[in-house]
């Protein structure tokens, strides 16, 4: 039974517009509201605007929305320039969907719409639509599982806004801030008040060295106190959290016995149990502390079940970069709760670092002028700088790039696994797309030429979570590694470089080369040289988040391959996701003060 066919018949050009997904979404909303109230069906005419308003909120969230937008301009915008794409033949205009969605006459509405205060709560069971008002007014739309994860969120970081009774833990960071200064100090001051900590900043503010510090003063403290503090240390990815775990090990070191870290630290997958067939954590996290990198990467069901995991005595920190590039999946969760904060509703428990501490960092700079959209000064920043250019010549990267191949492959025909790994981050091209000029696709045919997909020399990455391992050995999705030689046939070696998890090119199923990955992809991880290649034409995807991110991979180099045309138009771009989190918190929030 196919209840949507008459209605894509009466308006066949909206296949082009929604896809398959979008359609069996709509079905089971349809279906549901059937079995509540036999009257919706047969559809008839008059429910296609209810439906095309449907369909709209399953390509957001396709889109990776958290919500649709009942504003009638951003819904109009919506419809004419994103969600309806380039034709959006005869979709209804902002007002007639928003009058379809407001008649409770129409038995579809009735059925499948629950309506619910902005301030209000969100139980999980319900009809499957939720509109979302504000002083009567339609705000959001949103599928009742992201609407009621979102309250959730909001309703958990609120709470840990109120002032915290003591307990030992707070009284051992408050103790700690006589051995802190600078950005640890003011990270001490909040971790200490509060469940819920976030600290945000861009590359060089000292993010990490803030934790590390705040680690060893815990550790060191607790050793003179004799009493252990639980950490656990995670980040959205496994390469991320690696990342993360390498840098603190400087300042973290054994002898900080006062400190005892879960043994599941890792992915936040990892920490909390989590399998691919469920999004329900199976650990609850009866930690002192939780450190999570890397947050911008989190999704918002995520951040749900993260937070839904804490016990009442465990705090959490949040850090990331709330300007780089949004979670892969639905909302911008680390930017919704920065702002929030930033109109005080996480009490004093949002830590933004401004000050570089990279003197005279180019890199840094010219991440500061992409974060501004000025063109104008990154142009000229380029100009004068050895660290930050601009080409539209890729044969000299890609001469680059060989020479680099080169090396790599000499290298991994050897033993030297240690040597191999560190040359596979040393340089990188990241691109903007997977296909066409300027590709990934583009790069490896060109530097692979003839040889193997996986020859002897080949940087490696994994595109997919390896079956959990009890040792947390397991590869992960974004993780590195270089093809090495060996008598016995050729294997895969991976990081960390303490304990290197190596695999035989038979096992490895879910991998490709990486001479270049997307941007993307590169999330969590640092490169010595990058070059960003930008493709030849606009794409949607081209945004200042995603040029942010790449030139804050790199830490010596970057150049950025492309036209200056193309450049200026990823600066004038912005992402923007609907959801109604910062809104949420706000309204609770006022709710709560009357």
């Amino acid at each position: 039974m196919n209840e949507l066919r008459e209605c894509f018949e009466r308006h066949p050009s909206w296949s082009d517009v929604f896809s398959e997904a979008d359609r069996l979404i709509v079905t089971s909303i349809v279906r549901y509201a059937h079995r509540v109230d036999s009257e919706t069906l047969p559809l008839t005419e008059d429910d296609d605007d209810v439906l095309a308003a449907l369909l709209l909120l399953a390509k957001s969230v396709r889109y990776d929305h958290a919500a649709l937008s009942l504003r009638p301009r951003e819904l109009g915008e919506l419809i004419g320039t994103q969600l309806g794409g380039r034709h959006p033949g005869d979709l209804p205009d902002a007002d007639t969907l928003r009058r379809a969605l407001q008649d409770t006459s129409r038995p579809l509405v009735r059925a499948a719409v629950d309506r619910r205060n902005l301030d209000g709560d969100i139980p999980a069971a319900g009809p499957p639509i939720v509109i979302t008002e504000n002083d009567g007014e339609m705000v959001f739309c949103h599928v009742r599982r992201l609407a009621h994860a979102e309250w959730r969120v909001a309703t958990t970081l609120l709470t840990s806004a109120g002032p915290r009774d003591g307990d030992w833990v707070g009284d051992l960071v408050t103790t700690c801030l006589s051995h802190l200064e600078g950005p640890a100090a003011v990270l001490a001051t909040a971790v200490a008040q509060q469940k819920i900590t976030v600290m945000t900043g861009g590359p060089g503010t000292g993010k990490t060295t803030a934790v590390a510090r705040l680690l060893a003063a815990l550790g060191e403290q607790a050793l003179r106190d004799q009493r252990k503090v639980r950490v656990a240390i995670a980040a959205p990815t496994a390469k991320a959290a690696v990342r993360l775990r390498e840098a603190l090990a400087d300042t973290v070191s054994h002898e900080h016995t006062g400190l005892q870290f879960h043994e599941r630290s890792g992915s936040v997958h990892r920490l909390l149990g989590l399998r691919p067939d469920t999004d329900v954590a199976t650990v609850l996290l009866d930690d002192d502390l939780v450190v999570v990198d890397e947050v911008s990467m989190l999704e918002l069901d995520m951040m749900d079940t993260l937070l839904s995991a804490c016990s009442e005595h465990t705090r959490l920190l949040l850090v990331g970069d709330a300007d780089q590039l949004a979670s892969v999946n639905v909302g911008a969760v680390l930017r919704d709760v920065v702002d929030a904060a930033d109109a005080g509703h996480l009490g004093h428990g949002l830590v933004r670092l401004t000050e570089n501490f990279r003197s005279g960092s180019d890199i840094v700079e010219a991440a500061q002028c992409v974060n501004r959209g000025d063109l104008e000064g990154l142009v000229r920043l380029c100009e004068t700088s050895s660290m930050v250019t601009i080409s539209t010549d890729r044969r000299h990267d890609l001469a680059r790039l060989e020479e680099h191949a080169d090396d790599l492959r000499a290298r991994a025909a050897t033993t030297d696994e240690a040597g191999a790994l560190r040359d596979a981050t040393r340089v990188v091209v990241l691109c903007a797309t997977r296909r066409g000029v300027g590709s990934v696709h583009w790069w490896q045919t060109r530097v692979a030429a003839d040889a193997p997909d996986l020859a002897v020399g080949t940087p490696v990455l994994i595109t997919r979570n390896e079956e959990f391992r009890p040792d947390g050995s397991a590869l992960a999705n974004g993780d590195i590694g270089v093809v090495m030689d060996d008598p016995e046939g050729p294997y895969a070696v991976f990081g960390p470089l303490d304990a290197p998890r190596r695999r035989p090119l038979r096992q490895l199923y879910d991998a490709e080369p990486a001479w270049a990955i997307t941007i993307h992809k590169s999330q969590g991880s640092e490169y010595d040289d990058v070059i960003v290649s930008l493709p030849d034409h606009d794409v949607s995807i081209l945004t200042r988040e995603l040029i942010y991110t790449a030139l804050t991979r790199a830490r010596h180099h970057v150049r950025i391959v492309g036209s200056i045309d193309l450049l200026s138009i990823a600066l004038s771009r912005r992402i923007a996701r609907v959801s109604g989190l910062s809104e949420r918190m706000a309204a609770l929030a006022a709710s709560r003060s009357e």
